[in-house]
């Protein structure tokens, strides 16, 4: 399908025109369920993002957001156009990172035990026999500091973001969906839309920038 514009006041959406049959008719279920068909599209909706991007600030559109025709299009285009605009100015010249911090919560609670945590006072006990009293000891401090580990990695975690966000244009924290990730906890997921002339220190620690998709206003509920 060909690409086309719709200019409304200021704005302008870039659309592809579809059949209803292609979402609603015979064999719709089975290629809205298929990896192979849904893949490529995907892809390249976000090759399209990513080319609009590179002329101008854009708010993009998940993939799969659909109209029933050019008109509701329109009377949304018109109905947020304020709303719309703000969000314009506020990406433009700047990109999305994500950052996720990830624990080994094992190595966490040894480190809050041996830096001052609950039980930090007695040592980690080494390599204590089970059924001892030391080993006892060990499994006390060891379940003293799961229970505690959450604030403990909190204030931790503190510094670095306020620090981020000081950098930042704007942050959004989601809720964190994928509880583990190659056998580490996600105890943080941030984005964080930065400025330009910003992104070197986001790229020197290997973070790619990324479509602004978290600083896309919802218009259904505005």
């Amino acid at each position: 399908q060909l690409l086309r514009p719709i200019d409304e006041g200021p704005l302008r959406a870039v659309v592809i025109d579809l059949d209803a049959a292609y979402l609603t008719g015979a064999g719709a279920s089975e290629r809205l369920e298929s990896v192979e068909w849904l893949v490529p599209r995907a892809e390249r909706h976000e090759a399209i993002i990513a080319e609009a991007a590179a002329a101008s600030p854009i708010i993009p559109a998940r993939f799969g957001c659909v109209f029933s025709g050019e008109q509701p299009l329109r009377e949304m285009l018109a109905g947020h156009e304020s709303l719309l605009w703000n969000a314009l100015d506020t990406v433009d010249g700047a990109s999305e990172f994500a950052v996720r911090i990830l624990v080994d919560r094992e190595r966490a609670v040894d480190a809050m035990i041996s830096g001052g945590g609950p039980g930090a006072a007695d040592g980690k006990g080494g390599g204590a026999e089970p059924g001892g009293a030391s080993w006892m000891l060990q499994r006390r401090q060891r379940r003293d500091a799961g229970r505690e580990l959450g604030p403990w990695l909190a204030g931790r975690l503190r510094d670095p973001i306020d620090a981020v966000q000081g950098v930042a244009r704007a942050a959004c924290r989601h809720r964190i969906v994928e509880k583990q990730r190659d056998g580490r906890e996600v105890v943080a997921n941030w984005a964080f839309l930065v400025s330009h002339e910003d992104r070197p220190a986001f790229e020197a620690a290997r973070a790619t920038p990324c479509t602004p998709y978290s600083f896309a206003p919802s218009v259904a509920a505005a």
